[in-house]
Formats: structure tokens, C-alpha cells, sequence
């Protein structure tokens, strides 16, 4: 099965201003990863990813060779650009303490993103067009709200600081 993958943008800095990765497609991941030794450029070694950055792409890897009607029900396989738009969005909204998500395929062909954490329920939704819809409940606070993306993100954003306290 021919994929596209998901590729980490090479100009993304996280917010201690240190460059990020720079990823192979998926279907590029298994020939590389054993050439990958040092750093070169703006290329880094996988290894010193973020952890939740290493398990999201295995995760959404897997999740592309998901095939027609995978839960028996008429699912759609996942899209590309839904994979490239979570990784992406991350890499964006994301520290290197951040927890790592829940990554669940969407019978329509997305995926979500979940986390579970310290009374905080946040869910990110990306269709297979790669549209992005938020939602988050904090249990501590009371605050709860959904939204679609770019409106959402600085709400993400904080929610996501939340997680990572």
C-alpha cells in the first residue's frame, strides 16, 4: 500500500528556540532510521525527539496502513493529511514535557488526538481534510470549551500548559 506520511516541518522551533526535527516520510522511516546517526544541518537523530514527538509519528505510521472498512463497520482509511496536520499542530502547541496524546483513528478517516490527565479532558479532532475541532473540560476549574482551529489555539495552547504541570 502506497502512503504519504507524515512529515515534522524543519522550521518549527518549540518555545526554548531550539530547531526541530526534521522527519522522513513514513514510507521513508524504516531505510533511514538505521543511517541516522549524528545530527547534519537542521537534521536531527530521532532519538533526541521529544519522547511524545518519537510516539506520536509511530503511532499515526501504524495508523496509515489502516485498510478499508478496518473496524468491520465501512471505516475509512486514514488520510495523510490528517496524520501530517496532527504532527504538525503539535510540533506547534507542544513542549518537551508535554504528555504524550492517545492517538485513535476516526471512522471517517481521521484521527484524534486524546489526553486523560490530572482532571483535564482534552480532545483534538482532525478530519480527513485536515480541519481541526478542540474540546477541553478542566475539572479543576470548571472551564469548558470547543472550538475549531485557528480560533482554538490559544485556548489549546493553555490547555495543553495545564497538561504539562
Amino acid at each position: 500500500m502506497a502512503t504519504t506520511g507524515c512529515s515534522l516541518p524543519s522550521k518549527l522551533t518549540d518555545r526554548s528556540t531550539r530547531m526541530l526535527p526534521e522527519s522522513p516520510t513514513v514510507a521513508e522511516n524504516a531505510t533511514l532510521s538505521a543511517q541516522r546517526t549524528k545530527p547534519t544541518g537542521t537534521r536531527f537523530t530521532r532519538e533526541l525527539w521529544p519522547t511524545w514527538a518519537r510516539t506520536l509519528e509511530d503511532r499515526l505510521s501504524k495508523l496509515l496502513y489502516l485498510r478499508p472498512d478496518w473496524d468491520s463497520y465501512g471505516a475509512q482509511p486514514i488520510q495523510a493529511k490528517a496524520a501530517d496536520q496532527a504532527v504538525t499542530l503539535l510540533l506547534g502547541v507542544m513542549n518537551d514535557r508535554s504528555p504524550t496524546p492517545s492517538v485513535v483513528p476516526t471512522s471517517a478517516g481521521g484521527v484524534q488526538l486524546e489526553w486523560h490527565v490530572q482532571e483535564i479532558d482534552l480532545e483534538i479532532e482532525i478530519n480527513p481534510a485536515g480541519n481541526v475541532t478542540a474540546f477541553s473540560r478542566d475539572g479543576r476549574s470548571g472551564i469548558e470549551w470547543e472550538d475549531l482551529l485557528p480560533n482554538a489555539l490559544p485556548r489549546l495552547r493553555e490547555s495543553i500548559s495545564r497538561l504539562s504541570e
